[in-house]
């Protein structure tokens, strides 16, 4: 599953730039890996390892 939220128009600053940025969240259902990397110097990621039974889709919980 995919759920993407988008602010348009929000100001980010990053190393006391206001160039164009992203925010992005991550949280994995019981499935994040021991290693990640990014490249982008102006892409901030936050990572977050959920337990299952904290998402809900239809009536259940993963």
């Amino acid at each position: 599953y995919v759920m993407v939220v988008m602010h348009v128009g929000v100001l980010i600053v990053l190393a006391g730039a206001g160039a164009p940025a992203a925010f992005a969240e991550v949280v994995s259902v019981g499935g994040l890996g021991k290693s990640l990397s990014t490249h982008s110097s102006r892409l901030f990621i936050k990572f977050f390892d959920s337990p299952r039974l904290f998402f809900g889709f239809n009536g259940s919980t993963f």
